[in-house]
């Protein structure tokens, strides 16, 4: 039979056609679960420099800052380092003992500004196919004024 021939060469392709987007889908699933979560870590170090530049802009001399006049306030950076160090050793979230400080700065005198990083290890990674891949580098400034 001429149907019979055509149909017995067509057995079996929707299973590997089936097959093959599972593995499609599969994949996309994974890398978009990994993108989110190297996202929410992002969004969550964001919140962390600000809070940090909040606790390093706190560190400001009360005595002139109350005084009032024209008294400029300064920032001293040491004590902004050491504040921010102090705050981010009693922080009781789990991934901030990950987080390295990066810079502690003070550039116009008045306005904290703190650079922190962690490496951020998404879901897919580990060796694959014998390549170690590495996590993904995160950076975020925060910056509050004082006064």
């Amino acid at each position: 039979m001429p149907g019979s021939s055509w149909r017995s060469r067509d057995d079996g392709n929707i299973t590997l056609l089936s097959l093959g987007f599972m593995i499609v889908v599969l994949v996309t699933i994974l890398v978009v679960a990994a993108a989110s979560q190297v996202h929410l870590q992002r969004l969550r170090l964001t919140n962390l420099a600000d809070e940090l530049a909040l606790e390093a802009a706190d560190t400001v001399d009360g005595g002139s800052y109350y005084a009032g006049g024209v008294a400029t306030l300064r920032l001293d950076e040491e004590a902004m380092a050491d504040a921010v160090l102090a705050r981010l050793a009693a922080d009781g979230r789990e991934w901030a003992g990950d987080v390295r400080v990066m810079d502690v700065a003070s550039p116009d005198g008045s306005t904290a500004q703190v650079t922190v990083a962690i490496e951020v290890t998404p879901l897919v990674s580990g060796t694959v196919l014998g390549v170690d891949l590495p996590g993904v580098a995160v950076t975020a400034t925060g910056s509050a004024r004082a006064g």
